[in-house]
């Protein structure tokens, strides 16, 4: 089916209806642009409005403008050499930088607050003790792990601008049982071999279809 999208945006600077288009044209393709509401026109002309942020779409971090606009320049630079055999790891290092510029997904923003806890717990809550491999601290009710994630969520909301709280709140209960199936360190294990050039998250999908 054909689906016709739009995005409203004001401009309110532009000299001229060019100037205007291409002010806006440089908002949305900036990595860290807030274009998350879009209207949604059917075949039946049916206009729908969806948030990507309400039904848990990818997440921008926010980093620093200056480090987004190096990896901008960075990814267009490259890019010339997409594809050349002669230049090794290049065709990997475009798919980091253009993933890192996509930005996160909830799965990814809750899995780096998990480790930031894990961290927490062993260095600054408790007195070194490491918790088992698979500990999920926004599921246990102990007093250091909820403290520990407490800390891990304020943070990573301080540091990166997104909620894990809000994050975990939004995955898909079938995510998290393909998680618990495909466990990372199997992926770790497939890549450190050179099984797999996939990404966790679509390594995980490529394992949920098969």
């Amino acid at each position: 089916m054909s689906y016709r999208v739009s995005w409203d945006i004001d401009v309110d600077d532009a000299a001229s209806p060019i100037d205007a288009a291409r002010k806006a044209h440089e908002i949305v393709r900036r990595p860290a642009t807030s274009a998350n509401v879009y209207d949604v026109e059917g075949p039946d002309g049916v206009v729908t409005v969806v948030d990507l942020e309400e039904i848990g779409g990818p997440r921008i971090a926010k980093p620093s403008p200056l480090l987004l606009h190096a990896l901008d320049r960075a990814e267009r630079f490259i890019a010339g050499f997409e594809g050349d055999e002669v230049q090794e790891g290049i065709d990997q290092l475009l798919a980091d930088i253009r993933t890192a510029l996509k930005g996160r997904t909830d799965r990814q923003i809750v899995d780096e607050t998990n480790a930031l806890a894990r961290y927490i717990m062993a260095e600054l809550v408790g007195t070194g003790y490491q918790v088992p491999d698979g500990w999920k601290f926004y599921e246990e009710r102990d007093p250091r792990s909820r403290k520990a994630w407490m800390h891990a969520v304020a943070i990573m909301e301080m540091m990166t601008f997104t909620d894990a709280d809000d994050a975990l709140s939004s995955l898909d209960p079938a995510d998290a049982d393909a998680q618990s199936q495909f466990p990372v360190e199997d992926w770790q294990y497939e890549v450190a071999n050179g099984d797999t050039r996939r990404g966790y998250e679509d390594w995980l999908a490529a394992k949920r279809d098969e």
